[in-house]
């Protein structure tokens, strides 16, 4: 096509994808603004080795861990992290 733009030909060219799933989008944006694909890999095989081992995770940050929760509810659109297993404050 004459009309076609640079960004239109390498959208052909590595394959348009489209995903309603907001935490790709969320990881997506990250990766390609603000870190390295190698960064998050290496975070993902860290995780994965880690629950490997363990099913339910201690965080020493507690506000850190609140922040995070925060996030993935909304990330997922969740009220009140509905759906989102509760970080428990040790007794």
């Amino acid at each position: 096509m004459a009309d076609e733009t640079p960004n239109d030909r390498l959208r052909t060219r590595s394959g348009s994808v489209r995903s309603s799933d907001p935490l790709v989008s969320v990881l997506y944006s990250l990766v390609r603004d603000h870190i390295q694909p190698g960064t998050l890999e290496k975070v993902i095989q860290e995780e994965e080795t880690i629950r490997e081992t363990h099913h339910t995770m201690q965080y020493s940050n507690g506000y850190l861990a609140r922040y995070c929760e925060d996030v993935a509810a909304r990330i997922y659109g969740l009220k009140g992290g509905v759906g989102i297993s509760p970080i428990r404050d040790d007794e």
